[in-house]
């Protein structure tokens, strides 16, 4: 492969990457597990609110049983930075926010997730890792005064905390 063949492919990659993106952000707010489990590699990794979950099937589960006691989501995708580390692996980091009702109340997050991403033998890209990293989760009608508080992590039923990213 020449050096254009390459950058062409690196591109090719790129946007693949980025349509995975999107695809998690589409197949969680539709609540399509089969789909979302297909975007995760079977020794995937998944760090969250909810703590380190390990496999495709464990990860499913956990977004079957979140998806099932929350309303309506809307995951948004800013910006997003990947970088290569070879023709199968990358890593990369997408800035994002979560629109969702929570126990009856409008919640909103605003978070970071630390990518390793994999390409298959299928030629299909997938996550290997995925952490997130919030900014600030809190109910909406917190957000006025709760922005600027050390506490911005306020999930239901949980003592409130500091973000993991100051």
């Amino acid at each position: 492969m020449n050096d254009l063949e390459g950058r062409l492919q690196w591109i090719e990659d790129r946007f693949a990457i980025n349509d995975l993106i999107v695809q998690y952000s589409i197949a969680t707010d539709d609540r399509d597990i089969e789909t979302l489990a297909d975007l995760y590699t079977e020794d995937a990794v998944f760090e969250g609110s909810r703590g380190t979950i390990h496999g495709r099937q464990a990860i499913a589960e956990f977004y079957r049983e979140r998806t099932a006691v929350q309303g309506p989501s809307f995951h948004i995708p800013y910006s997003h930075e990947v970088h290569r580390i070879s023709a199968t692996e990358a890593h990369g980091v997408t800035l994002g926010a979560v629109e969702m009702a929570l126990e009856q109340r409008a919640f909103w997050i605003a978070m970071r997730y630390l990518d390793h991403y994999v390409k298959g033998d299928d030629g299909k890209w997938r996550f290997r890792e995925r952490e997130m990293r919030q900014y600030y989760a809190m109910p909406l009608d917190e957000l006025s005064e709760g922005l600027a508080s050390e506490l911005r992590v306020r999930w239901p039923g949980a003592t409130p905390r500091p973000a993991q990213i100051p």
